[in-house]
């Protein structure tokens, strides 16, 4: 995961996840401790989600759409709240980068449910940016703005900064789509400090 934050080779973090993924022993081992994760993830379905993201930027779209669905499935088997949320957010990236408005619209709504529902901070604060871009992107851009704004504020109280750069992006591309020059250089400026600092 680091390897794909960092973004300087996502074949060497496609590699890394691969292993993991064709880890026998570590799915095996999830088992024992699965009863003892409350607001962390399973890391082996985690693997297969971020897997899917870092496929898609190899080009490979339809392997990460595969990916990304059998990453929820495991979540959804595994029966884990919080992993389940981690799948659902994380397939709204997919959905966005796919360029399906409404995917992500439906993805990023049953992530807010769920995040909701378990009082997930973290989740809530990026399904809610993502739920605003698919809002901001459709019929609803002043609506949809004012979510994405919501759900950042909401990301950055708990804290997170992970991702940032990439939500504010998505802001500057719907505020520079409405003609809001001056809102989406100041939303660019933002992400490029934030990855900036935190490299």
């Amino acid at each position: 995961s680091t390897l794909f934050y960092i973004g300087e080779d996502v074949h060497a973090a496609c590699r890394h996840l691969e292993r993991v993924i064709a880890s026998e022993a570590l799915r095996a081992a999830r088992t024992s401790f699965i009863d003892e994760l409350l607001d962390v993830t399973d890391p082996w379905i985690a693997c297969h989600a971020y897997q899917a993201w870092a496929l898609w930027l190899r080009g490979e779209s339809d392997a990460a759409r595969r990916m990304s669905d059998r990453a929820m499935d495991l979540a959804g088997e595994l029966g884990h709240p919080f992993t389940r949320a981690l799948t659902l957010s994380f397939d709204t990236w997919l959905c966005q980068f796919e360029g399906d408005v409404e995917a992500t619209g439906r993805r990023a709504a049953d992530a807010l449910a769920l995040a909701s529902e378990q009082g997930f901070g973290f989740w809530i604060g990026w399904a809610e940016t993502m739920l605003g871009w698919a809002e901001a992107a459709g019929a609803r851009h002043a609506d949809g703005v004012a979510r994405m704004r919501e759900g950042l504020a909401h990301w950055r109280a708990v804290g997170s900064e992970l991702g940032q750069p990439y939500f504010l992006t998505l802001l500057a591309s719907v505020l520079a789509d409405a003609g809001d020059l001056a809102a989406a250089r100041a939303a660019l400026a933002a992400g490029e400090e934030v990855a900036a600092r935190n490299g």
